[in-house]
């Protein structure tokens, strides 16, 4: 993936692009990938060519009901191909709700992330069935299971 930002030229920014997992701000929308850098480091919106929404969406979840797909904070670590004109070597989303989501590793794409995959889901609720819930815990699960959201059998008529 390409980079295509206008950046000053300056030792600050020189210093920036020596640095590897650059902060920025990633906004994904339709055909539409922007990386932003803000303060404070020298504030700036670039447009990045070469990749999919589908090739982004299997790397990391994609939101719902707003006008970007990904909106979110990222790691970038960029080479100078040209002027004003960078490589993108390494990639990576965080997603509140997962983490960090590589999308590009030593300028290939990551591979795609395995998501809802069956055993994962079946030993994440294995770890929590007969654990010992304590009375806090236990009035609120009580509650919930009375209010009809919970299934305690035995506990409720």
């Amino acid at each position: 993936m390409l980079l295509k930002i206008q950046l000053p030229d300056n030792l600050v920014v020189q210093g920036l692009l020596e640095q590897k997992n650059i902060p920025c701000f990633c906004r994904v929308s339709g055909s539409s990938f922007e990386l932003l850098f803000q303060d404070p480091l020298p504030e700036a919106t670039g447009v990045v060519e070469g990749w999919t929404q589908r090739v982004i969406d299997e790397r990391a979840d994609a939101g719902a009901g707003g006008q970007y797909s990904h909106y979110c904070f990222g790691m970038v670590t960029l080479t100078k191909k040209g002027e004003h004109v960078f490589d993108i070597v390494d990639l990576s989303f965080f997603k509140s709700s997962i983490g960090w989501c590589p999308i590009m590793e030593g300028g290939e794409f990551s591979p795609a992330r395995q998501w809802n995959v069956q055993e994962d889901e079946l030993e994440f609720e294995a770890s929590f069935k007969n654990k010992k819930l304590n009375k806090k815990q236990q009035k609120t699960m009580d509650a919930l299971a009375k209010a009809g959201f919970a299934d305690r059998p035995g506990e409720v008529d």
